[in-house]
């Protein structure tokens, strides 16, 4: 499962595979969970797409704005050879998510069907997922949303995307694996709304509150242990392999 963070790996499927293929869920399954996210007018990216036909039906259900993403050259190249007659306004470029030549803040929402999973299966996957999740920031705009559709259960996942420097708010959400699945049979949608800059100021104002209160009322304050010898809490940083354990490999959807 390693080769999935590969992009050598995706060069030689998309090769040889010619049917479409697509992780986790279509979109007639996703779309009453990112209807509240998009309107007809929105701008949307679908990073790391692949041969999934998530955008062909976003556009065919009116969604025409639609920007798609692959390192792959090849997938981009017969994905926009199969499109550009019945669905010519979808933009397909070959790209690498972790550093994108798109403008700041340019999309109302970003899409992410298991692409985030595919990174945290290569080398260097925590930096490699940093590096992508910065750029996604970027590029999204204030009051945008970014959606990570993944089998990524929160304990493996939160750690990445709560970080303060991406300025978004994150929820999660859950989804049957298929119709009548058992209660633990999910996938899981994180969605990252990017903070508009009227909130940021507002939550900073706050945070400066909560901080001045626990100052005034803090005890004396007590020395941590190491403190004497100048001695750094243990870390453990990890190379992503422990997100291999939890992997399920979906169905191929035709």
């Amino acid at each position: 499962m390693g080769q999935y963070g590969e992009q050598k790996y995706w060069e030689e499927r998309y090769n040889t595979e010619q049917a479409p293929f697509d992780w986790y869920l279509r979109y007639q399954h996703l779309k009453p969970l990112l209807a509240p996210f998009m309107t007809d007018e929105s701008c949307i990216l679908d990073i790391g797409c692949g041969s999934s036909k998530l955008a062909e039906e976003l556009y065919d259900d009116g969604k025409k704005n639609i920007k798609c993403i692959d390192y792959s050259a090849n997938i981009i190249n017969k994905m926009q050879d199969a499109n550009i007659s019945a669905r010519p306004e979808i933009d397909w470029a070959e790209m690498d998510v972790k550093a994108m030549s798109f403008d700041d803040e340019t999309f109302d929402l970003i899409i992410d069907k298991g692409t985030s999973d595919a990174i945290l299966c290569g080398t260097d996957s925590y930096a490699q997922l940093s590096s992508m999740l910065k750029e996604v920031s970027r590029v999204l705009k204030k009051g945008g949303v970014y959606v990570v559709i993944t089998y990524g259960v929160p304990a493996t996942r939160l750690p990445h995307f709560e970080k303060e420097e991406y300025g978004w708010k994150v929820d999660k959400l859950t989804t049957p694996k298929y119709e009548g699945a058992p209660p633990n049979q999910v996938y899981y949608l994180y969605v990252m709304k990017k903070v508009s800059e009227e909130k940021e100021e507002e939550r900073n104002d706050q945070e400066d509150e909560v901080a001045v209160t626990i100052e005034s009322d803090a005890p004396p304050k007590m020395s941590s242990p190491g403190a004497e010898t100048g001695a750094s809490p243990s870390t453990n940083e990890g190379n992503g392999d422990e997100n291999l354990i939890d992997f399920d490999p979906p169905p191929e959807m035709q």
